[in-house]
């Protein structure tokens, strides 16, 4: 192994390890229980500045956020956005695309006959290209999946606000009633309603969060 392949591999490494140390403090920071109580709180009173940003739609997954240099406000609403449409494993599985393709680079580096100047390259290109397509698919993977179900939920909570049940109660049914990712939405929006909050606000929240014009 070259000493450019060496070099390649261990600025990914590096990449790699500083990424999961800055996700693994992000997610004890969030689990702390004075973090927990302030989310808890700021959801059930919006008339706190965070639940009035919140009331406002400003609390959106996708806002750009000042804190932080460039590229953590880059990163941040597509982790957000990767663990809307894939949960908790959405970031194991962009990354493993990632290790993988970085592992499958190194092999053609090695045996394929690639002119000199892009053999540093592909090290990086490649993975960096996996990642972004398996992102890309877990994104229309949810998409796919919540316009199938959607037309059925519509019509589920229709009927059930004209018989005249109340929309917490709709919506909890619908949960019950309706296939992933459906219901995990709407799951989210009945626990919204049911601790007081205002349903203009859990769709103001809701909307971009799902991210689909037809939910819109």
């Amino acid at each position: 192994m070259s000493k450019a392949d060496l070099f390649t591999f261990a600025a990914f490494l590096i990449a790699a390890l500083l990424g999961g140390m800055y996700l693994l403090v992000m997610n004890l920071r969030s689990n702390q229980s004075d973090a927990r109580i302030s989310t808890r709180i700021s959801e059930m009173f919006p008339s706190t500045e965070r639940g009035r940003r919140k009331a406002g739609g400003d609390e959106s997954l996708f806002r750009v956020d000042s804190e932080g240099n460039a590229f953590t406000r880059w990163l941040r609403p597509k982790l957000s956005r990767l663990e809307t449409v894939a949960g908790k494993n959405g970031i194991r599985v962009v990354v493993g695309m990632g290790l993988l393709a970085f592992a499958v680079s190194m092999l053609a580096v090695r045996l394929l006959p690639l002119p000199g100047f892009t053999k540093p390259l592909v090290p990086i290109v490649l993975p960096l290209f996996i990642m972004m397509r398996a992102y890309s698919y877990l994104v229309e993977r949810f998409r796919r999946r919540f316009l199938d179900a959607f037309p059925d939920a519509i019509d589920l909570i229709v009927r059930a606000v004209r018989a005249g049940v109340p929309v917490t109660h709709v919506l909890a049914a619908a949960a019950d009633e309706c296939p992933q990712p459906l219901s995990g939405e709407f799951r989210i929006m009945g626990d919204s309603l049911k601790v007081g909050r205002d349903l203009k606000e859990v769709l103001a929240v809701a909307v971009p969060r799902i991210h689909i014009a037809d939910f819109s």
